[in-house]
């Protein structure tokens, strides 16, 4: 009778211990699949953070607007940034743009010393896709206000007609995302300088200027 009434004991020890190894190997298992998940989640983010830009055959169009009764003459400016080496499946977007204008003799990278400065908010905004391109574009409008004699002396040659400026540079900041099936990896604040670029005269014929402009990249820095 004392052996038979042990063997309930024994049996649910014996219970006890499987539940145990069962609730082991299912916490070895979690453990091991976030750690997965946590390695691949890095990686992938560690080569997602870097969005690398360039400006659209390397060319900034601007368009004139004529004085009316209750505003100056000014320039309407529109820029094309295109991501480089979009990969497929993926979206991008951007906020908190500031993109300025610079000439060749700017004593600055202040915005007051800028030919001119786009700003964009900091909502993201997605990315214009075509084909497999991914385009951010922007306008921004200027007066002949600048506080500088070259910002000036800029607005008034790209105001006259068939205007043009080379060798203009442009800086951009802002925070740059790619996004793969709804999960964001977020860029830190990256800074661009795109070189070598033409601001041009949106109503010139600029077809033999295209067929020789490539688009022009824009190298990571710091704002000097």
């Amino acid at each position: 009778m004392e052996a038979d009434a042990g063997k309930p004991r024994f049996g649910c020890l014996r219970a006890a211990r499987c539940v145990v190894a069962v609730v082991v190997t299912v916490l070895i298992v979690a453990i091991t699949l976030n750690t997965v998940k946590l390695i691949l989640y890095l990686r992938s983010r560690q080569h997602a953070t870097v969005v690398d830009l360039s400006v659209i055959r390397g060319l900034v169009y601007v368009r004139r607007v004529a004085a009316t009764a209750t505003h100056p003459p000014s320039l309407q400016f529109y820029l094309g940034v295109q991501v480089s080496g979009a990969a497929d499946g993926l979206r991008y977007y951007a906020s908190n743009m500031t993109a300025c204008l610079f000439g060749e003799n700017t004593p600055s990278l202040a915005e007051r010393d800028a030919i001119c400065c786009f700003h964009q908010g900091p909502v993201f905004t997605k990315a214009v896709e075509q084909q497999t391109r991914h385009y951010f574009l922007m306008e921004a409008n200027t007066t002949r206000g600048g506080t500088t004699n070259s910002s000036t002396s800029n607005f008034d040659r790209l105001y006259r007609k068939g205007g043009s400026l080379d060798g203009v540079t442009l800086f951009l900041e802002g925070t740059f995302v790619a996004e793969r099936r709804s999960r964001r990896y977020t860029a830190s604040q990256d800074i661009n300088f795109c070189e070598s670029l033409i601001i041009s005269d949106l109503e010139t014929d600029e077809d033999e200027l295209l067929d020789h402009r490539y688009d022009q990249p824009c190298a990571k820095g710091a704002k000097g």
